[in-house]
């Protein structure tokens, strides 16, 4: 390691070795500096891109003070620098001396010092500028002449700005825009400029101060933090700069704020400088969330973002936080007030966040506003484009399906269409009918359900586990606007039929609908459901309906599907595959003329858009399995028919005219040994008998009635030879 001496009539600096110091002052050493915290060079970049879009010029005529100050000799330069941030009487210290670290020119000793007329005077006296092969630095503020310390400073008026970060042309756009009293800006002689700006602090705590509120918001801009000390070199204006460069170069001072311009105030600068940082730090958060939208889903803690196919996946918080450093250029470093990375992701768990997260049946894709509730739709359906045209095969199955017993069942079929797709068009929610498919095994149920999931977007789940009570979870059935129960385990338990029923009827009826996931508080959500049912046509196969009373017989359209040919013959599986993409390809044909079809009149209805319906054939038979019918029977076999031998208690004479008593007393009479376990089954919940019996009394009047006395019901049953 070497050090450089020269023999000019300018006095040099004092050769002793500098000892090691701080990073901010005094003796220099020969010793590699380090530059402060590393800083993500791509997002300073992008950073400093943003604040020129958002600031505004704060130095006036900087573009002319460049070509005015160009046209002055070194000399000038060294001269007007020195006249404008000193008084005459100040001491000012300049280094010239400098050591070789790595190829790199590095400031070396004390320095001399002089006060600054003396150094005008020298200058222009012997026409030279006090520099050497590498160019001067000096201090920027006033020291008491004895050393280079902070400890040496008397004046704190000026605090150094440097980037070596930035490239040349972006570092003097950003000072140009930063809303900072900038006194002066010299060319490094390399690629770097260095800015002196007036803070005026009163004391040394006081410079220290602001200079860590200024590097706090600047140094991700790229600006050395380490220039944070009152004793730091700066560049000397007008000194020509000979080593560590590809050729020489003039250490230019590029600007000088203008003796009639007022200094701002450097709290008020500071102000000024952390709102702009802000404004820009907040746009560019909103440009990386408008660019790669990022959600926080509260009820799982995890984040949503698209792929590079666009679908929506789930990441955790380290892989967003790699995202918006790695692809959108937001720094990780922290200035106290958390870094951008972690102020993006304060933003995305409090502007972004949603309640619920994943496809929703009948919502497009993206974020949709639930009163005060944000949800995200990771997936919508994929409608079917209509498009007019013929659909021989898709009318030739529909006429064969669903024209049964003279009945045409088709209107029900479209109409129950033409409103689910409405509603998915349009986004107004309907509710809509369980449609149930009643037919031998082999007429094409399953095959209308497969095409029912491509009318409404592609999307199905099976329900059955959730109604029938096997689970308590339905979240996947959230993603789907098709719900699918097809070839059931049927149960003649009454209670669980009850229960099936009430669970269809909370389906297609019920515009809200709790969603439960497993690990995951329930949400309530608006699902646009249609629920189908396929089954065989053997009456234990109905058994997986429920009971059709009042409250459940709008609920349902029944069809009786009747078997014959497929539209296309097949025989092997690549057939069966033929004739499915053939019936496909006609849906756009069919959905345009659904949307030209309008509803028959005597078929509309107010609520569901179509009226319900039920095959007499299937009302024959649930009729058939209906508890209460089961029930009349018992009471005719025990009241009014003679007995077969197996009662101790004589059977009525079936010549008696009728049958008084409470519902209890009848149960009381209808226990018989023959009967008891039956009777068990079908009384399983409170007021059975009288449930059945009021049932009754709507279906066979003639039979079944009651009166009241005292305040109770009595009910008179009639014998079956009566009607």
């Amino acid at each position: 390691m070497k050090h450089r001496e020269s023999g000019s009539e300018i006095p040099q600096d004092d050769a002793r070795h500098a000892e090691d110091t701080d990073s901010g002052g005094g003796k220099v050493t020969p010793k590699k500096s380090t530059k402060g915290p590393k800083i993500d060079c791509n997002a300073a970049l992008m950073l400093a891109s943003e604040l020129l879009k958002l600031g505004t010029k704060r130095i006036v005529g900087l573009a002319e003070a460049i070509t005015a100050h160009a046209a002055k000799s070194p000399l000038e330069q060294f001269v007007a620098q020195f006249e404008r941030l000193y008084k005459s009487n100040e001491n000012v210290t300049v280094v010239s001396q400098f050591t070789m670290v790595d190829d790199k020119v590095r400031p070396f000793g004390n320095g001399v010092t002089k006060t600054c007329e003396m150094w005008v005077k020298l200058a222009t006296r012997s026409d030279r500028i006090p520099e050497r092969e590498a160019g001067a630095w000096f201090v920027v503020n006033p020291t008491d002449g004895h050393g280079i310390q902070d400890c040496n400073v008397v004046d704190y008026r000026y605090l150094l700005l440097e980037s070596d970060m930035l490239p040349s042309e972006l570092q003097l756009a950003v000072l140009e825009v930063l809303p900072l009293p900038i006194i002066s800006i010299t060319a490094s002689g390399r690629r770097s400029y260095h800015a002196i700006i007036q803070v005026d602090a009163p004391n040394l705590a006081s410079y220290k101060a602001i200079a860590s509120k200024l590097f706090s918001l600047l140094k991700n801009l790229g600006f050395d933090t380490s220039c944070r000390n009152p004793a730091r070199l700066t560049r000397l204006g007008g000194a020509t700069r000979g080593c560590d460069v590809e050729q020489r170069a003039l250490q230019q001072l590029i600007y000088l704020r203008p003796e009639t311009t007022d200094a701002i105030n450097i709290e008020e600068s500071i102000a000024s400088l952390r709102e702009l940082i802000e404004s820009v730090r907040q746009s560019r958060l909103k440009a990386a969330q408008d660019k790669h939208p990022f959600y926080y889903d509260s009820g799982t803690r995890l984040y949503w973002r698209t792929n590079d196919q666009g679908r929506f996946i789930s990441v955790d918080e380290k892989s967003v936080s790699r995202a918006l450093a790695v692809e959108m250029g937001l720094s990780r470093k922290s200035d106290g007030g958390g870094s951008e990375v972690e102020c993006s992701l304060n933003s995305i768990q409090t502007q972004f966040d949603v309640a619920y997260a994943g496809p929703l049946a009948g919502f497009k894709e993206g974020v949709h506003q639930d009163e005060n509730r944000r949800l995200l739709v990771t997936e919508g359906p994929k409608l079917i484009t209509p498009n007019k045209g013929e659909w021989p095969l898709l009318e030739s199955l529909f006429q064969r399906m669903f024209v049964t017993s003279g009945i045409d069942q088709r209107p029900f079929v479209f109409g129950w269409l033409k409103c689910a797709l409405e509603c998915l068009q349009s986004g107004y929610r309907r509710p809509g009918q369980a449609l149930v498919l009643s037919g031998p095994a082999g007429s094409g149920k399953s095959l209308f359900q497969a095409l029912v999931t491509q009318i409404l977007g592609g999307r199905s789940e099976r329900a059955f586990t959730y109604i029938s009570g096997e689970t308590g979870f339905n979240g996947e059935l959230f993603g789907a606007e098709h719900l699918i129960i097809e070839d059931e385990m049927a149960t003649r338990d009454m209670r669980s039929r009850r229960q099936i029923g009430t669970a269809i009827k909370g389906l297609v009826a019920n515009e809200t609908q709790r969603c439960r996931k497993m690990r995951t508080e329930g949400i309530s959500l608006r699902p646009m459901w249609r629920v189908t049912i396929s089954l065989n046509e053997a009456p234990e196969d109905l058994l997986v309906l429920p009971p059709l009373d009042e409250g459940l017989r709008d609920k349902f359209i029944m069809l009786a599907v009747t078997d014959g040919p497929t539209p296309i013959p097949i025989s092997t599986p690549e057939d069966r595959h033929r004739m499915w993409k053939a019936l496909v390809a006609e849906l756009p044909a069919f959905l345009a003329y659904l949307n030209s079809w309008d509803i028959p009149e005597e078929f509309r209805h107010s609520r569901y858009g179509i009226k319900e319906f039920q095959h007499p054939m299937i009302l024959t038979a649930l009729k058939d399995l209906a508890p209460e019918e089961r029930f009349l029977e018992i009471i005719d076999a025990v009241l009014f028919l003679p007995s077969d031998g197996l009662d101790e208690i004589e059977a009525p004479d079936p010549s008696d005219v009728e049958w008084r008593g409470s519902a209890i007393q009848l149960e009381t009479a209808l226990h018989r040994l023959k009967f008891d376990r039956e009777l068990e089954k079908l009384l399983s919940f409170t007021n059975a008998a009288g449930t059945f019996l009021r049932r009754l009394s709507v279906q066979y009047p003639q039979r079944i009635s009651s009166v009241t006395v005292r305040g109770k019901t009595v009910w008179v049953i009639q014998p079956p030879e009566s009607t």
